[in-house]
């Protein structure tokens, strides 16, 4: 597979290796940071592996479920049995936000690694308002701002 990159000098191209992919998905975790921070899909071979992988239709259906998974643990008795304990308030505030997101990523067309990045984050981040009930940001907002990155697409997003 060629990866082409663009820095300072210009477009650069790469042939990305066995090593490349398993770099990229070694580090999945902190490329995904970067990308939610707004870093370019096509600054590194790494973050153009792990953008590939972010926007494909497996992964879109993956985060859906979870967001989908997330409704539903708000909407059932709390149990000592959960694991994840979702912030019920919230969850239940920002339900519409939750389903149009997972509606977005079953949804046909492209999306960006930087919108599939910043889901990730709202469903992983412990101290976030999807867990925690005293977080100072709005669940809402965060899933609103999600929704709107899926569709502000580069020329290597999609």
């Amino acid at each position: 597979m060629i990866v082409l990159t663009l820095n300072a000098t210009g477009i650069t191209e790469h042939r990305a290796r066995h090593r490349d992919r398993l770099l990229a998905r070694l580090q999945g975790a902190r490329l995904d940071r970067e990308l939610c921070r707004g870093a370019s899909a096509d600054a590194t071979v790494a973050l153009a592996l792990r953008a590939e992988t972010l926007v494909t239709s497996a992964h879109r259906r993956d985060l859906a479920h979870s967001l989908q998974h997330v409704i539903a643990l708000a909407d059932r008795p709390a149990s000592p049995m959960t694991n994840a304990r979702v912030c019920r308030p919230h969850v239940h505030a920002a339900h519409n936000e939750l389903q149009a997101l997972g509606d977005r990523l079953c949804a046909a067309g492209p999306v960006s690694a930087h919108g599939i990045a910043q889901v990730t984050a709202i469903l992983t981040d412990g101290s976030g308002p999807l867990y925690q009930h005293h977080s100072p940001h709005d669940l809402g907002a965060q899933l609103r701002h999600a929704l709107d990155s899926l569709d502000q697409l580069t020329p290597t997003d999609g």
